[in-house]
């Protein structure tokens, strides 16, 4: 095990659970037993109806990179070796994360690339969740499929402006209205 130089998370009575379960390499989110709807960070209440009936459940732990940079250079202890990504990760039961795509050159990270949870030990407590390229059977990294939403004639000079300036648009295009 390497040493940890990080900042560890702070652990408080709406994490404990989280961090309990990352330490034995199990990803959770919570859940609202009265709108259905899930939610991250952890909460005591539901952020979209404010229920208390809020429960921890396994997330899928695979995702896609919604959004990402790139770090060449940080002066802060613990983040001084770079390059590192930092991303946005949409997990499939819609909720984003922030977290470091690890196990992959910097430069092959892409809006849209499928990823699966990791966990790096920082301490015998701490756990911390990364995400690193999906792999299909083995065979290497995934991507998710792009498609153009059926959209009404309004719409047209929108998606032509959205190819002209590249897929990373077309791809909050679909996140928006597909």
């Amino acid at each position: 095990m390497t040493t940890w130089n990080k900042p560890l998370p702070t652990v408080s009575g709406e994490t404990k659970t989280f961090w309990d379960m990352c330490r034995r390499g199990t990803l959770l989110i919570q859940k609202c037993d009265a709108c259905n709807e899930y939610q991250w960070y952890p909460r005591g209440i539901c952020a979209n109806c404010w229920s208390n009936d809020i429960k921890w459940l396994p997330a899928s732990g695979r995702g896609t990179v919604w959004t990402f940079t790139v770090t060449n250079q940080n002066r802060t202890p613990g983040f001084d070796t770079g390059p590192y990504v930092l991303a946005l990760v949409e997990l499939e039961e819609g909720v984003r994360m922030f977290t470091n795509i690890v196990e992959c050159d910097p430069k092959d990270v892409s809006i849209g690339m499928a990823v699966e949870v990791t966990f790096e030990r920082a301490t015998d407590q701490i756990s911390i969740p990364y995400f690193k390229p999906a792999s299909q059977n083995g065979s290497g990294v995934v991507f998710m499929e792009t498609h153009w939403p059926s959209v009404g004639a309004g719409f047209q000079p929108a998606l032509a402006r959205l190819h002209q300036h590249g897929s990373g648009n077309r791809h909050r295009f679909e996140r928006k209205f597909g």
